[in-house]
């Protein structure tokens, strides 16, 4: 029963770290897309990089992390890191398709 307790309280830990969302770098119809398309997705995927920005600082999760479990504020910049990257390839496949259609 103890067992079952300890892995249940990780588990916990594990998923309650912050988890920003991380964009496909490229996504199916983005060729297709017209200018003002491109311009929303453009919007959408610099407001993912700042959200994901924000996940890096004092938040609670964080300050939690760092009293109770540090391992999950190491993953939480990890996975942070990841999703800023990502959301930067994004931006340069979406101003690449609209340099290419003169937007």
């Amino acid at each position: 029963m103890k067992k079952i307790f300890i892995s249940l309280t990780m588990l916990l830990f594990i998923f309650a770290c912050a988890k920003p969302y991380v964009v496909e770098t490229r996504q199916y119809g983005d060729a297709d897309k017209s200018c003002s398309q491109l311009d929303s997705e453009i919007y959408r995927t610099e407001q993912v990089i700042r959200d994901a920005k924000e996940e890096r600082g004092m938040t609670g999760t964080n300050v939690a992390a760092v009293l109770f479990w540090l391992p999950g504020l190491a993953a939480t910049y990890m996975n942070v890191n990841e999703a800023v990257e990502a959301g930067e390839e994004r931006l340069d496949v979406l101003y690449n398709l609209k340099a290419k259609k003169n937007c």
